[in-house]
């Protein structure tokens, strides 16, 4: 997992830059460089926005599992546990479309080469 949350880090980041650079106004003087960017943009945002909600789910996750390990009341750690349970299986969801997301943009990048 460790190696797809660098590839979407990556990502986040040359997303971010796009998006600085969609601003530029040699970028907005330059018809051809504004429409590359822009979908470039458009193709990366898809996987920004499945890892934002991927890492606000971990969040989520850290919070019940301090919860579940902070309380001694058995109905909360009830709570806390099948919090836990659902945001697992959550997770594991939003992490096979993310690892989808990249392998569709490494395969655009694979045909733009050719």
């Amino acid at each position: 997992m460790s190696t797809l949350i660098e590839k979407l880090d990556a990502i986040q980041r040359r997303h971010e830059e796009v998006m600085a650079k969609l601003s530029e106004p040699a970028v907005l003087a330059d018809p051809a460089e504004y429409q590359r960017l822009a979908r470039m943009h458009a193709e990366l945002m898809p996987v920004v926005e499945e890892y934002d909600r991927y890492r606000k789910l971990r969040r989520e996750l850290e919070d019940a599992r301090a919860l579940l390990q902070e309380t001694i009341d058995p109905e909360m750690r009830g709570l806390a546990e099948a919090e836990m349970e659902a945001l697992t299986t959550k997770g594991e969801a939003l992490e096979a479309s993310l690892q989808g997301l990249v392998i569709a943009i490494l395969e655009q990048r694979v045909g733009f080469l050719q």
